[in-house]
């Protein structure tokens, strides 16, 4: 056994694998927590290197003491690429993809601005060569690869040569570029899902060998939306849930709430902005805080306000609340390592139990078909859909009812999880459900942690590496 341990240590230490990390989410599913999947590798004796933008590359090395490759691509997109896209991502047209094309995501865009004109060529696209099986696994792929001429990380992995690629989000276009160049080098690679919502998106025209997912449902949207053979697509659970079952990441309540200057004896609402795709959830803020001061809700409230990192939108909706009394805002104006992407935030564990403990110490979440619900669940806590805009009446195409052709989102109103309301009336209502039973709805919101998150044992990362172990001794 001694001996065997041994060749085991010396092959570990004989393999490099690369970790693409080109978003704070992959960094927050790969890197952050005591037993996170670096970390794990790192224990194993593999060498492990990391590649990140430019601008996150100093700090992820500083905060994990990780061997850190910096990436600057050229994100300039010629006419050939363009047209490539075109076609090998409108192989799907999801009902999400339909709700881009048709109406637009954010309410203040004019056809002219969605190119709506393309919509019936999207359609056309999706209904005659995304129903020909060869030719999005066989043409498709080459298509792309012919597109995309240019080898910007070719060096880099030439450099390195990695024995495996793990891209926790292949359908960023930093993992794009480097599953292009894995694939002409013919280096092994692994992915996951960025988070359960992302096989609606668009089609991916390139494969990872091996993809993880969250649940089974999603194992059966990457079958049958991004055309995977079964035995390649393994479920682990969600990644980020081992830090919701790692009790260490729960501040206690007087500290948590001491730290946004709020009552910790009031019952705590968090909403979870929507983005300029959800312009009138000021309008919600200001109701809940209204029914709360005029003693409508069963208990008095603090609200918590979860602004989106980086979109500038949020503060038209929520400047008019600075000094309001039980409000915090949290506009998360630490972390931007990751440049001017909307989605510009640093999940290093610091940030990370401020989220955790948030769910944990919120009777309710509040939002606009968000991800946020997903989340809440692994808590047990009750989510509240807003499905109508606040104080006004807006036409469909404007309004965040349009949302409900997310398609994604059919898995969590069909457990019955999410409690959705289309009036300040229904709002209301559920709030006062929610502070009257803290338990209420939970066989349906245990069935959503089933059919969305999977697994829930703080094992994920664990059955993670396993499988690029195994990967890698292939």
């Amino acid at each position: 056994m001694k001996a065997l341990s041994t060749n085991s240590d010396m092959m570990a230490s004989s393999k490099t694998i690369l970790i693409d990390i080109p978003c704070p989410i992959s960094m927050r599913n790969t890197l952050t927590g005591p037993h996170s999947v670096y970390r794990r590798l790192k224990a194993l004796g593999y060498h492990v290197v990391i590649t990140a933008p430019a601008s996150a590359a100093a700090e992820i090395r500083a905060t994990y003491g990780a061997e850190v490759i910096p990436v600057k691509l050229d994100k300039s997109i010629t006419k050939r690429e363009q047209v490539s896209d075109f076609i090998t991502r409108h192989l799907n047209l999801t009902r999400m993809q339909i709700l881009g094309s048709k109406y637009g995501l954010r309410h203040n865009l004019d056809k002219k601005t969605r190119h709506q004109h393309l919509h019936i060529l999207r359609i056309i696209i999706s209904k005659t060569l995304g129903k020909w099986r060869w030719f999005r696994l066989i043409i498709a792929p080459r298509l792309h690869l012919w597109a995309y001429r240019r080898r910007q990380l070719k060096s880099l992995l030439e450099e390195v040569k990695p024995d495996l690629v793990f891209l926790p989000n292949p359908g960023s276009p930093q993992s794009e570029e480097t599953l292009r160049e894995c694939k002409r080098l013919g280096i092994k690679t692994v992915g996951m899902v960025g988070s359960w919502d992302h096989p609606h998106k668009k089609f991916h025209v390139l494969h990872t060998d091996s993809l993880f997912v969250w649940s089974d449902s999603i194992k059966a949207e990457a079958i049958n939306l991004q055309t995977y053979q079964a035995t390649d697509v393994k479920v682990v659970g969600a990644p980020h849930s081992d830090l919701f079952y790692d009790k260490s990441f729960i501040l206690p309540r007087e500290q948590f709430f001491g730290e946004m200057g709020l009552d910790p004896k009031r019952k705590l609402v968090t909403l979870f902005s929507g983005t300029g795709r959800a312009p009138d959830e000021g309008d919600i803020v200001d109701l809940v805080l209204n029914w709360s001061d005029d003693g409508k809700t069963r208990a008095p409230l603090a609200v918590h306000i979860r602004a989106y990192p980086g979109d500038s939108d949020d503060h038209q909706k929520f400047d008019q609340f600075a000094g309001r009394d039980h409000l915090y805002t949290d506009w998360i104006d630490y972390g931007k390592a990751f440049g001017p992407a909307p989605l510009n935030y640093f999940p290093d564990e610091y940030y990370m139990k401020r989220v955790v403990s948030l769910f944990y110490h919120s009777e309710t979440i509040l939002s606009v078909y968000s991800s946020a619900s997903v989340e809440a669940s692994m808590f047990l806590k009750p989510a509240i859909n807003i499905a109508f805009d606040g104080y006004k009446d807006r036409p469909f195409a404007e309004s965040v009812k349009r949302f409900v052709y997310q398609s994604h989102y059919d898995k969590l109103f069909a457990t019955g999880a999410v409690l959705n309301t289309q009036s300040q009336a229904e709002l209301l209502a559920a709030i006062n459900q929610v502070l009257t039973e803290p338990h209420c709805n939970q066989a349906n919101i245990k069935q959503l942690q089933t059919v969305v998150c999977g697994p829930l044992d703080g094992q994920v990362a664990k059955r993670m590496v396993e499988h690029i172990v195994n990967q890698l001794v292939k």
